[in-house]
C-alpha cells in the first residue's frame, strides 16, 4: 500500500511507474491493476523474488529504468549490486535495518529515538536517508481531510476497529468483544475488514449481533472513517500514521515483529497506547486498555495532539521532492 501511495504520487507528476510483483497469496496485484498500473508478475515460488535474473529480464524488457524502488525484507546488498548495472537509481524502503543495502536512497518512515544512527554502516555515505514520519507514505486523502479536520474534543461516540488487510490472529473479534464488555450500547463501532482477512464471514457474523456495530470491508475512503472516529482500536504500521496524521486517538496491537520498536517509541512519546503483539493480548486486556481511555477527555486530546504532531500526510510530496524526480523525469 506504501508503495500504491507513492506510485500515485509520482503519476501525478508525469512519471511513468509500473510494479514488479511475486504472485504470492493475498497479493494486491489486482488492486494495483485496479488503479491502471502495468505490472509484471514474478511465480509464486519461495525463490523468485530472489532470483536476480528474472527481475533483470524484466528491467531489461522495460528499457530506460530512472529509478527501481525496491521494498522487500528479503533482499540485501547483493541482490541489489546484481541489479544495479540496469537502472540509474536504486531507492529502498526499509524499517528493520538488519542488512546492508547497495542504494542511493533509502527510506524509513517510522518512528525512532535513535534514527540518525540506526542504518550507520548499513547504506554507502552517499545514500540520501529519508527518515522519520514526516515522510510516510499516506494517500493524497489525508493531507485533504486533514485541512477541514474537527476539534477532538476528548469524547467517544464512535469507535474505529481496524487491523489492516490480514489480522490473522483475529485481534479484531478480541476488540469487538472488548467493546461490547465496556461500551455503552449508545457509541457506534465501525469495523473494517481487509481482503486478506481470513475470518471474514466469522467476523460478518459477529458484527451482525449488535445493533450498533457496522461492518465496512475493504474500503477505499480510510480517512472518512479516521476522520469521524474518536477513538479507535487497531494494528501498527503504516495504519498508525494515517491515524496519527488526522489526531485519532487510538490503542494499538502490533501484528507484526517489525512494528513493536517504533509502536514502543511511540507509546512512550503519548501519541499512541500500545497493547502488546496480537498473539498474545487478550480480549481483557483490551477491554482494559479501553476502559483506561473512555470518560477521559484530557488524556485523548493529549494523544491526540502527540500523533498530529508527527505527521501532516505530505510525505509522499515530500518524498518526490527529495528524489529531485520531478525536475528529471517531467518528460517521461
Amino acid at each position: 500500500m506504501r508503495c500504491l501511495n507513492l506510485a500515485e504520487a509520482l503519476r501525478l507528476q508525469g512519471i511513468k511507474v509500473i510494479f514488479i510483483c511475486q504472485e504470492l497469496p493475498g497479493n494486491s496485484i489486482g488492486l494495483l491493476e485496479k488503479n491502471k498500473f502495468e505490472v509484471y508478475r514474478l511465480p509464486n515460488e519461495a525463490e523468485s523474488a530472489a532470483n536476480s535474473g528474472q527481475v533483470i529480464e524484466i528491467l531489461e524488457k522495460i528499457g530506460t529504468v530512472h529509478c527501481l524502488i525496491v521494498d522487500h525484507y528479503g533482499l540485501d546488498i547483493q541482490w541489489e549490486q546484481a541489479v544495479r548495472p540496469f537502472i540509474q537509481k536504486l531507492f529502498v524502503i526499509d524499517d528493520q535495518a538488519n542488512r546492508k543495502h547497495h542504494c542511493d536512497i533509502l527510506l524509513d518512515q517510522n518512528f525512532y529515538f535513535n534514527k540518525e544512527f540506526r542504518y550507520k554502516n548499513l547504506v554507502p555515505e552517499t545514500c540520501l536517508q529519508l527518515l522519520g514520519p514526516q515522510y510516510a507514505l499516506l494517500k493524497s486523502d489525508f493531507s485533504h481531510h486533514r485541512k477541514s479536520l474537527r476539534d477532538r474534543e476528548g469524547s467517544v461516540k464512535k469507535i474505529l476497529i481496524s487491523f489492516g488487510g490480514s489480522d490473522e490472529t483475529n485481534a479484531t473479534a478480541k476488540a469487538i468483544a472488548a467493546c461490547s464488555q465496556v461500551v455503552n450500547s449508545t457509541v457506534e463501532i465501525d469495523v473494517i475488514v481487509g481482503a486478506s482477512n481470513p475470518h471474514q464471514q466469522s467476523l460478518t457474523d459477529l458484527c451482525a449481533k449488535f445493533s450498533n456495530i457496522h461492518y465496512a470491508f475493504q474500503v477505499n475512503n480510510m480517512a472518512e472513517f479516521i476522520a469521524n472516529a474518536d477513538l479507535a482500536i487497531g494494528a501498527g504500521g503504516i495504519t498508525t500514521w494515517e491515524r496519527c496524521c488526522l489526531g485519532l486517538p487510538s490503542l494499538v496491537i502490533t501484528n507484526a515483529l517489525n512494528q513493536e520498536e517504533p509502536t514502543t517509541a511511540l507509546s512512550a512519546l503519548g501519541a499512541i497506547h500500545y497493547i502488546g503483539r496480537s498473539e498474545d493480548v487478550s480480549m481483557d486486556q483490551i477491554s482494559a486498555s479501553l476502559d483506561g481511555y473512555l470518560n477521559k477527555p484530557e488524556k485523548l486530546r493529549t494523544m491526540s495532539v502527540a500523533g498530529r504532531e508527527l505527521v501532516d500526510g505530505y510525505g509522499c510530496p515530500r518524498v518526490v521532492e527529495q528524489l529531485n524526480l520531478i525536475e528529471k523525469f517531467s518528460h517521461v
